[in-house]
């Protein structure tokens, strides 16, 4: 039970699941997911669907993130790569496997 309670944060009002614990819900299910690049600029993360032969790419850096006004945020920035990683593994999970997450929303 407390694993499940800290896989889970409250943004602006809304419960949403954190990357690692997506992560960890599309791994289980025999998805990939690997961390191809990283640094305090930019991530580049790939998966594909268990059987699956190609990969799907997801890119996240800094000029995205000021395009979506998250930059001033404090978290973005005392951790930037942390944040673009878990930005990354959101999209990359919900684009491989949005059925394992049953539509868990990710803020």
């Amino acid at each position: 039970p407390m694993t499940a309670l800290k896989s889970i944060d409250v943004i602006q009002g809304q419960p949403a699941l954190r990357a690692h614990a997506m992560r960890a819900i599309v791994q289980r299910q025999g998805h990939d997911i690997e961390l191809v690049e990283s640094d305090d600029t930019h991530c580049i993360m790939r998966g594909r669907r268990k059987g699956a032969e190609n990969w799907q790419s997801v890119t996240w850096d800094i000029p995205r993130v000021q395009r979506m006004g998250l930059l001033g945020k404090d978290q973005w920035k005392k951790q930037p790569k942390t944040m673009l990683v878990a930005r990354a593994t959101g999209e990359l999970c919900r684009l491989i496997a949005s059925d394992a997450l049953h539509g868990l929303p990710y803020a």
